[in-house]
């Protein structure tokens, strides 16, 4: 697994996956591998290597840093796509604030770009690659199932967007994991999105349709303290 920094000494390890991605049960070449570790204080990092190179060309390497209550701190993301000569390599920084988001961010060989962005009053987090979401349903939850949210950018052609999210919790489902058999709660974020979340909070499964085509996500190789 590659990461922007490597796990250091004093890190706690917590987690560990694999997401494998289905479009019409048929196998893509794309995966995310992530890690969760504790740090000293109580807080986390979580690390996720996208890798879709025998897909789409597309890579996107990030890191978080997660506070003991479970609220974004900080993020940080780097992304390429060798096969898209349009999009180019893109790194960003955000450091999340009360009611607002300190964010560099840089294209290619050019310069550092700085910037603030600011939020609404309660304005949750929702970082678009599979493991962040547990902990944005979490904090949704915990603001009566609704909520706008910030989405960073994770490549150069995107913007960083507040939108609006309503979380359903459905009916709970046992899924299979491996040789596990995992008790998950499933929880509905539009018409047709939906992940079942374990009891740490991590996404076990994702299934959403876009364009009448069903994409499903799984864990592999899933492990927990």
């Amino acid at each position: 697994m590659r990461k922007l920094h490597v796990v250091s000494p004093n890190e706690i390890f917590v987690a560990s996956g694999e997401y494998r991605y289905w479009r019409n049960d048929v196998a893509l070449g794309i995966s995310e591998k992530f890690t969760i570790h504790q740090l000293d204080g109580g807080a986390y990092l979580y690390r996720v290597d996208e890798d879709g190179r025998d897909e789409d060309g597309l890579t996107i390497l990030s890191e978080a840093l997660i506070s003991p209550e479970l609220q974004f701190e900080r993020f940080n993301v780097q992304s390429h796509n060798a096969k898209d000569d349009g999009l180019q390599n893109f790194k960003a920084d955000y450091t999340f604030n009360a009611d607002y988001v300190q964010i560099g961010r840089r294209v290619d060989n050019n310069e550092r770009e700085y910037d603030e962005f600011p939020l609404i009053y309660d304005c949750e987090i929702y970082i678009k690659q599979t493991l962040y979401m547990g902990l944005t349903i979490k904090n949704i939850l915990a603001n009566e199932g609704k909520s706008q949210v910030f989405a960073p950018q994770l490549l150069s052609t995107d913007e960083n967007l507040v939108q609006k999210i309503v979380v359903k919790e459905r009916e709970p489902e046992q899924l299979k994991v491996g040789r596990k058999t995992i008790d998950t709660r499933k929880f509905q974020i539009a018409d047709d999105v939906f992940y079942w979340l374990d009891a740490l909070y991590i996404p076990v499964q994702r299934e959403y349709i876009h364009d009448g085509v069903t994409y499903q996500v799984k864990v592999a190789n899933y492990a927990h303290r």
